[in-house]
């Protein structure tokens, strides 16, 4: 009776300092890991960048984009590589890395032609086989008025430029909007009951 004492005794010891030792090692690996997880993707990411191509897209507006342009600034949302239902359903797990969110804010300029017509003018990463997801919006300017821009915006939808027109009830004064002249494609993302919409350019 003793003896097993002794044998439970020395075996609950022997873990204790067996466990001493492996918390240690497992942190460190768990460390190494991460951090090797980490540099793939980011290895991956600047594999993307390198070999996705960017498209120059110019859009052809009316004079009334100068009074636009007093009341706000334009940049566009570059979502993500892909539409979201390729990427949930079919997509292998290279597509999906590639495809991964990135929100990435691209900010348009503004020139004219040999009419003086302005032009809006966006520098886009198109990726070769998945495409590219994007929404264009409008930042009120401080000095501007909410109204004034919606409706402004409204005009350009009456001329068939744009639709879509949704103002963010985020913390942004930002109004997003859909270009006519690019496909859409449905998210699996919802703002209330409604699903967004974003452009979409197709693979070339």
């Amino acid at each position: 009776m003793d003896w097993h004492l002794q044998i439970r005794d020395l075996t609950v010891s022997e873990a204790a300092s067996v466990l001493s030792v492996l918390v240690p090692v497992v942190t460190a690996l768990a460390g190494v890991s991460w951090r090797i997880t980490s540099a793939v993707s980011k290895f991956l990411v600047l594999k993307v960048k390198m070999r996705v191509p960017r498209h120059t897209i110019s859009l052809q507006c009316d004079k009334s984009v100068d009074d636009l342009r007093r009341l706000a600034e334009f940049r566009c949302l570059l979502v993500r590589f892909g539409t979201d239902l390729y990427l949930r359903d079919l997509a292998s797990d290279q597509d999906r890395e590639e495809g991964r969110t990135q929100l990435k804010k691209i900010k348009l300029a503004m020139q004219h032609d040999a009419n003086d017509n302005p032009q809006v003018i966006l520098k886009l990463p198109v990726h070769p086989t998945l495409g590219t997801q994007f929404k264009i919006y409008a930042e009120k300017k401080p000095d501007a008025r909410m109204d004034d821009l919606i409706a402004a915006l409204n005009k350009a939808v009456e001329k068939g430029c744009i639709h879509g027109v949704d103002a963010s009830d985020s913390l942004y004064p930002r109004v997003y909007f859909l270009v006519t002249k690019f496909a859409t494609v449905p998210t699996i993302e919802r703002v209330g009951s409604r699903r967004v919409i974003n452009n979409y350019i197709f693979p070339e």
